[in-house]
């Protein structure tokens, strides 16, 4: 059994990593600890995805390993100036495709003479969601999270009143009720400010599970839209 100590060592060295494979001899370079002593780790946490040689970061494992983390005591702070932000817009994007919703990334368009970009859309049914991902290193001040809130809620304002929509609509409904949210990696403690949602990392699950009662909490943006912007 690996001390505490070395499974963050551990923890810390697999999620900085930008790769969706991530081998073996890589982890034990930046750790000193025996890439087979890192595997034989990873089988009896139950990890998916660990081949011979490599980690595959399928669906849900980095999420896995990030509570793997926190459980062993190495702080959210800690984590935060280590994962690449890119990892971060992806386990929202995973998250929302597993709780059946149709995803678009970095979704940009021009209204009223400049440049928007939402991180992430959900749409399933009527209901889309508008993440932007805060990857803030102290929680956010209240201030910082205030004002966050409201560019994220005008971003989906300025979506709203475009005479075009995102490609994953077009076969959708004319109408969709458009909700603003905030992910955030550290747990600043507000869930809802100024009509949009905050959601730390570690309760997004727990938010799209009860994204049904949640919804009546805040007043939604109606958006009616014809024809593509530019997303992927």
């Amino acid at each position: 059994m690996l001390t505490p100590h070395i499974q963050r060592r551990l923890y810390l060295a697999l999620l900085s990593s930008k790769h969706d494979k991530i081998e073996f001899e890589y982890v034990s370079r930046v750790t000193g600890i025996d890439k087979d002593v890192a595997r034989a780790w990873l089988l009896s946490l139950g990890v998916s995805g660990v081949e011979r040689e490599h980690l595959v970061l399928r669906e849900g494992v980095w999420t896995a390993l990030l509570e793997g983390a926190v459980s062993k005591g190495v702080p959210l702070e800690v984590i935060a100036g280590t994962i690449p932000w890119q990892r971060f817009e992806v386990i929202a994007k995973e998250a929302l495709m597993r709780y059946g919703f149709e995803t678009g990334r970095h979704v940009r368009f021009v209204y009223g003479g400049r440049r928007w970009e939402i991180d992430i859309l959900g749409v399933r049914e009527g209901d889309m969601i508008c993440i932007d991902c805060k990857q803030w290193k102290r929680g956010g001040k209240g201030g910082v999270i205030r004002k966050s809130a409201r560019e994220q809620l005008s971003r989906v304002v300025a979506l709203s009143k475009l005479n075009t929509k995102p490609q994953l609509l077009r076969a959708r409904r004319s109408r969709l009720n458009a909700y603003a949210a905030l992910m955030t990696l550290l747990d600043t403690g507000r869930y809802i400010v100024d009509g949009c949602f905050i959601v730390p990392i570690t309760k997004l699950n727990s938010f799209l599970d009860q994204f049904y009662e949640l919804r009546v909490l805040v007043r939604p943006v109606r958006i009616e839209q014809e024809g593509p912007i530019k997303g992927h």
